[in-house]
Protein backbone atom coordinates (compact mmCIF):
# COMPACT_ATOMS: atom_id res chain seq x y z
CA UNK A 1 0.00 0.00 0.00
CA UNK A 2 2.87 2.55 0.98
CA UNK A 3 4.24 1.50 -2.53
CA UNK A 4 1.34 2.64 -4.40
CA UNK A 5 0.92 5.64 -2.34
CA UNK A 6 4.14 7.08 -3.14
CA UNK A 7 3.82 6.26 -6.70
CA UNK A 8 0.22 7.68 -7.20
CA UNK A 9 0.57 10.70 -4.32
CA UNK A 10 -2.78 12.22 -5.36
CA UNK A 11 -4.68 8.41 -4.88
CA UNK A 12 -6.90 8.21 -1.95
CA UNK A 13 -8.08 4.94 -0.39
CA UNK A 14 -10.68 4.07 -2.39
CA UNK A 15 -7.99 3.95 -5.50
CA UNK A 16 -5.59 1.90 -3.70
CA UNK A 17 -8.35 -0.39 -2.47
CA UNK A 18 -8.64 -0.81 -6.13
CA UNK A 19 -5.79 -1.41 -7.05
CA UNK A 20 -4.85 -3.81 -4.34
CA UNK A 21 -8.17 -5.32 -5.45
CA UNK A 22 -6.75 -6.07 -8.82
CA UNK A 23 -3.45 -7.09 -7.35
CA UNK A 24 -4.92 -10.29 -5.59
CA UNK A 25 -5.66 -8.88 -1.73
CA UNK A 26 -9.29 -9.73 -1.15
CA UNK A 27 -9.31 -7.17 2.19
CA UNK A 28 -12.67 -5.59 2.31
CA UNK A 29 -12.89 -1.51 1.91
CA UNK A 30 -13.08 -1.30 6.10
CA UNK A 31 -9.57 -2.64 6.64
CA UNK A 32 -7.86 -1.01 3.48
CA UNK A 33 -8.83 2.52 5.05
CA UNK A 34 -8.11 1.31 8.63
CA UNK A 35 -4.49 0.48 7.42
CA UNK A 36 -4.26 3.67 5.08
CA UNK A 37 -5.22 5.75 8.41
CA UNK A 38 -2.44 4.25 10.67
CA UNK A 39 -0.02 4.58 8.04
CA UNK A 40 -0.54 8.32 7.80
CA UNK A 41 -1.10 8.21 4.21
CA UNK A 42 -4.23 10.60 4.31
CA UNK A 43 -4.61 12.58 1.39
CA UNK A 44 -3.93 16.59 2.11
CA UNK A 45 -6.63 18.49 1.30
CA UNK A 46 -5.42 21.10 -2.05
CA UNK A 47 -5.44 25.08 -1.18
CA UNK A 48 -8.64 26.20 -2.32
CA UNK A 49 -8.11 29.26 -4.65
CA UNK A 50 -9.59 32.18 -4.78
CA UNK A 51 -10.92 33.99 -7.52
CA UNK A 52 -9.92 37.68 -6.79
CA UNK A 53 -11.81 38.82 -9.92
CA UNK A 54 -15.41 37.50 -8.43
CA UNK A 55 -14.61 39.02 -4.84
CA UNK A 56 -13.65 42.19 -6.77
CA UNK A 57 -17.11 42.50 -9.09
CA UNK A 58 -18.72 41.81 -6.08
CA UNK A 59 -17.52 43.86 -3.60
CA UNK A 60 -17.51 46.59 -6.60
CA UNK A 61 -21.38 45.50 -7.29
CA UNK A 62 -22.26 46.46 -3.49
CA UNK A 63 -20.87 49.79 -4.31
CA UNK A 64 -22.79 50.59 -7.13
CA UNK A 65 -26.49 49.34 -5.07
CA UNK A 66 -25.00 51.91 -2.43
CA UNK A 67 -24.45 54.84 -4.37
CA UNK A 68 -27.39 53.93 -6.44
CA UNK A 69 -29.51 53.90 -2.98
CA UNK A 70 -27.89 57.16 -1.83
CA UNK A 71 -28.31 59.41 -5.02
CA UNK A 72 -31.83 58.32 -5.89
CA UNK A 73 -33.75 57.22 -2.66
CA UNK A 74 -35.02 53.37 -2.55
CA UNK A 75 -37.76 52.60 -4.57
CA UNK A 76 -39.95 50.39 -3.06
Amino acid sequence: MKEIAETRVRYGFARIHILLRREGWRDNHKRTYRIYKEEGLNLRSKRPRRNKTAAHQSAASAADWTTSVLEHGFRQ
